[in-house]
């Protein structure tokens, strides 16, 4: 997993006698992880109408019973806000100007309008784009979109180089329509069978596999350990018994190179251990590393 997009400070939005803070991660999920996620961002299986999945495995329609579902067994000792909610105020028209994109008649978005009333997505972007200081925009554009996509309407374009352009890799080209079931390094021919419905994101361009994060060509593809877990070129990995392991490239061809990994800084609370699905040196449990 890699952290792709931080904003680069936290957003103080102060309302009244309230203050509140709006921060925003996103992350890039290699696909070697499909089907094995689960919480709050989905299960990346490729099916998005089942991604309010609760820990029971039931699925909800409310938002608020999803998030609360996958909170934490950490205690959080807070008081909850009294009196009445705090309000925005006038909001000044460059911060909700862009959102008028989803209601235009003629604009990228009509032809969804028949199927979602664009009007409710409109008040929340006007709202988060006020409240985050024009922020948002995009995150509310693609909710709106995700929400045709849902309804059955035909994938469409709607980002530009000046509206919304999503980030691809090099080799790879955006496409509203996209197929779950790519080749990729792991699996160049890409699964016989696929009836899964077609995504927005970054596609391959022909003579390229999926390599992690990258688009590839198939000579240039890492290494596949006997767990059939796929590694990248110059990427490493800590293993159970205590190797640091690397895939490299030395002879022409992808090959995984392991050692013993250099002894845990024990005296600072460090031990070799599984954290996050990484085997390495990591900070002992309940010990805090680096305090006296």
């Amino acid at each position: 997993m890699k952290i792709i997009q931080q904003h680069k400070r936290p957003c103080p939005d102060i309302l009244g006698r309230h203050l509140k803070i709006m921060t925003l991660l996103q992350v890039e999920i290699p696909r070697n992880y499909q089907y094995r996620l689960c919480g709050l961002c989905g299960n990346f299986n490729g099916d998005n109408t089942d991604d309010y999945r609760l820990p029971n495995g039931t699925i909800t329609t409310d938002l608020n019973t999803f998030g609360n579902s996958w909170q934490t067994s950490d205690p959080c000792e807070w008081d909850p806000p009294t009196g009445d909610p705090p309000t925005l105020g006038q909001c000044d028209a460059q911060y909700s100007g862009p959102c008028d994109v989803l209601t235009a008649m003629n604009g990228t978005f009509a032809a969804c309008h028949d199927y979602v009333d664009p009007q409710p997505y409109w008040e929340d972007c006007v709202f988060d784009m006020c409240s985050t200081e024009g922020e948002w925009l995009c995150c509310d554009l693609e909710t709106y979109y995700d929400a045709c996509m849902d309804m059955g309407v035909d994938p469409f374009i709607w980002r530009s180089t000046d509206l919304c352009p999503m980030d691809c890799p090099a080799n790879s080209v955006y496409s509203p329509c996209v197929s779950p079931c790519q080749a990729t390094c792991l699996n160049p021919d890409g699964p016989e069978n696929c009836d899964l419905p077609c995504v927005e994101g970054c596609e391959c361009n022909a003579g390229y596999l999926e390599s992690g994060l990258e688009c590839v060509e198939e000579t240039q593809c890492g290494c596949i350990d006997v767990y059939e877990n796929y590694y990248t070129i110059g990427e490493q990995w800590g293993t159970e018994d205590g190797q640091q392991c690397e895939c490299g490239f030395p002879w022409g061809f992808p090959w995984i190179t392991c050692n013993p990994a250099e002894p845990c800084y024990e005296e600072g609370g460090y031990t070799w251990a599984l954290v996050d699905g990484v085997w390495g040196c990591h900070c002992a449990v309940p010990c805090q590393c680096g305090d006296p």
